[in-house]
């Protein structure tokens, strides 16, 4: 009589291991980085630059100041330590260059000056940004055979995902504008001329003291002029800011080996924009033809300004399976969005476009 081996139901259950645990998972997790996304902008109406100078009306006592000195009102005080009546005179007041003196010696000039905008213009192109991209996905079917929890030959499924970058166009330039200028001339009231540089009051310590000051009259003689391109400025300006694009699409995946598999993914997307202006123009004293002590410039920055932006993406995913859970991934992508903005800042203003094209995205996905 042979022998029947025998298994014992206990034995049967612990060797049975159901389908399930066979089947992989039907979630996946991706994470990675995405260049995508590009800002260009044309900048208008440059070259305004206002003066920062209180120099008054010409008609009354007035503490003026310049972009080559400054006149106060008189300093002056009797013995009992009271303002001097106004003689027309005042002995607090400054200048610095020799070109301020008049040709007949009788007057020195000051002068204010500030430009006006003719029109120039600047344009700057960004370059793609980098960007976080995440990416939540779902199988939803597949076909094939199950191969010990790797994915079966074709499935697919839906997605959802995140892309946030920096966006930044940006350019440096030369331009021109109109020079406005100022002339208030003031006269010395007979007395010679001093040294450029000199400040008032003045005075003399050698031995007793003397004072040395020269008084000015205090109320100038006003002019003004206009030259079409003579100011020369040199400027800087930026739109900057940050974008998300989500995304949501199907996706179809196909794996002809346990390691490597290729996935195909398209839908729609909206992309936020939010940017803002900013700019830093200085004029070139020296190429203006001018003399001036400090910086004549402009200088300002707007709020963020947001934007909503309609469009689309597909792309095509090359994964390594480093584990029955992990992948690398390399995807080529292209995103079909356009929108053109106008970020305006005083006067000066900058028509933004954000286009999309190719891009790259690489990193990791897990799924679970």
């Amino acid at each position: 009589m042979g022998l029947v081996p025998r298994v014992s139901a206990q034995q049967h259950n612990e060797d049975f291991i159901p389908i399930q645990v066979f089947q992989p998972p039907v979630n996946y997790f991706s994470a990675g980085f995405n260049t995508t996304g590009r800002l260009k902008a044309t900048f208008k109406n440059l070259g305004t630059i206002v003066t920062t100078h209180d120099i008054g009306d010409a008609t009354s006592e007035y503490t003026r100041g310049y972009d080559d000195g400054a006149v106060s009102k008189d300093a002056r005080k009797t013995d009992n330590s009271e303002d001097l009546p106004d003689d027309g005179r005042t002995n607090t007041w400054s200048f610095l260059y020799a070109s301020q003196v008049t040709a007949d010696q009788r007057a020195i000039a000051f002068h204010s000056y500030s430009t006006k905008s003719e029109g120039a213009t600047a344009n700057a192109d960004g370059t793609s940004s980098l960007g976080v991209d995440l990416e939540y996905a779902r199988r939803l079917r597949s076909y094939g055979k199950y191969t010990f929890g790797q994915e079966p030959p074709l499935s697919w499924g839906i997605l959802v995902g995140i892309v946030t970058s920096g966006a930044t166009a940006k350019t440096n330039a030369d331009i021109t504008a109109r020079l406005d200028t100022i002339t208030d001339v003031y006269s010395l009231l007979g007395a010679t001329p001093p040294s450029p540089g000199y400040s008032a009051p003045s005075s003399s310590t050698s031995g007793i003291p003397v004072d040395t000051t020269t008084l000015l009259a205090n109320r100038p003689t006003r002019s003004s002029s206009n030259v079409s391109g003579a100011a020369k400025i040199k400027g800087f300006w930026q739109v900057r800011g940050a974008y998300y694009t989500f995304r949501a699409g199907a996706w179809v995946r196909w794996q002809p080996k346990n390691r490597y598999a290729f996935k195909f993914s398209a839908g729609p997307t909206v992309t936020w924009l939010g940017a803002h202006l900013r700019y830093s123009e200085q004029l070139q004293a020296t190429a203006s033809g001018i003399e001036a002590s400090g910086l004549i410039e402009a200088t300002g920055e707007t709020t963020d300004k947001n934007y909503a932006i309609p469009g689309a993406f597909g792309s095509v995913d090359a994964e390594w399976w480093v584990t029955r859970r992990t992948a690398l991934f390399v995807s080529g992508t292209y995103d079909v969005y356009s929108r053109e903005v106008n970020i305006a800042a005083g006067e000066r203003s900058a028509d933004v476009k954000l286009s999309s094209g190719a891009g790259l995205r690489i990193g990791v996905t897990t799924r679970f």
